[in-house]
């Protein structure tokens, strides 16, 4: 699972992380995944909201920037996909292929470089720089959560490297310490 699914999947991870059990065990048998989501969003925005003492119209602001850079992040989740699958299927590759799935992702990384310097710049627009690294220490705990709940077992054994060319990459800033 590639950090950009994880932040296009955040929303639903937050349910897993901020829930209580009781509530998850009734969304396994009731709510549909629209309604899921919808608590989800709440309840992370309600999380950021409250860390980052911002007002009901800084939180909705906040949430207006991140969902203007989902489609962005969608396709680059895509890209990355169909990467991944060229890189499974090749049985013997051919020089020419393997450079070019290379260049597809240096070119996908320079591409998340971008879209995590505009999405910065838009937040800094009307956060602090301080707030910006809170909000994206609270996105990374969720991401990185909502990973542990959806990784095999097997990937979770300690001191197991992430698997594939993009797992371990941080695409948001590093944590800010308190």
């Amino acid at each position: 699972m590639t950090r950009l699914l994880v932040i296009h999947l955040v929303t639903i991870g937050v349910a897993l992380t901020v829930l209580p059990a009781p509530v998850l065990a009734q969304q396994r048998q009731g709510p549909s995944r629209e309604q899921m989501e919808q608590r989800i969003r709440t309840r992370f925005g309600e999380q950021v909201r409250r860390e980052l003492g911002l007002s009901a119209e800084q939180l909705e602001a906040v949430q207006q920037v991140e969902a203007s850079f989902q489609e962005q992040r969608s396709a680059l989740v895509r890209r990355e996909t169909e990467m991944r699958r060229r890189l499974r299927a090749r049985a013997q590759p051919a020089e020419d292929e393997s450079r070019a799935i290379l260049q597809e992702m240096a070119a996908v990384r320079q591409d998340e470089a971008r879209l995590f310097q505009a999405e910065m710049q838009a937040l800094l627009g009307m956060l602090s720089a301080e707030q910006v690294l809170r909000f994206y220490e609270l996105r990374n705990q969720l991401m990185e959560r909502v990973l542990r709940l959806r990784r095999p077992s097997m990937d979770r054994r300690p001191g197991r490297p992430p698997r594939g060319p993009f797992q371990g990459v941080a695409l948001t800033a590093p944590p800010v310490r308190r």
